[in-house]
Order: C-alpha cells, then sequence, then structure tokens
C-alpha cells in the first residue's frame, strides 16, 4: 500500500521546543487507524520533529494536515506568548 511520510522539523530555542512537545504529545499518543506519529525532541538542539505516516487516501490525508496545522498554530501561538 503507498503511505504519504510527512516530517516537520522544527529548531527553536529549548524552551519554545519543550513547550510545544508539552503541548502535542498527548494528543499524539492516540491516532486514528492506519496512522502513525512519530515524535523525536531534543532539548539540547533545540530540535522537535514529527513524523506523521498515512496511507494514500484522502480521510487520512485529511487527518495529517489537521495535525500539522495544529502544531503551526501553536507554533504561531508560543511565538508570540514570548515576544511580550
Amino acid at each position: 500500500m503507498n503511505q504519504l511520510t510527512l516530517i516537520l522539523e522544527i529548531r527553536a530555542r529549548p524552551e519554545v521546543v519543550d513547550s510545544l512537545y508539552k503541548t502535542m504529545h498527548p494528543d499524539n499518543l492516540i491516532t486514528p487507524s492506519n496512522m502513525s506519529i512519530d515524535e523525536e525532541i531534543d532539548l539540547g538542539k533545540g530540535l522537535y520533529r514529527i513524523t506523521i505516516k498515512v496511507p494514500l487516501n484522502s480521510r487520512y490525508i485529511k487527518s495529517s494536515r489537521q495535525t500539522l496545522d495544529e502544531i503551526l498554530g501553536l507554533m504561531t501561538v508560543i511565538e508570540r506568548i514570548m515576544k511580550h
């Protein structure tokens, strides 16, 4: 079966990476069937990497897009908070 693999790698200050991970991780523990989400965090390098794998089926692609949208939205919020 063909699959879509999305990898989002965020490099930021350790406190940003930590906040993002703590916010996203609980939601990423339970995934829809046929979807896998793997996370990697390295605070020393300021790295948060998330890998999403789904079958090439529009229903699952939509779920993976929603996950990416959530991460990018959280990054925007964290960035705004840290500027103040």
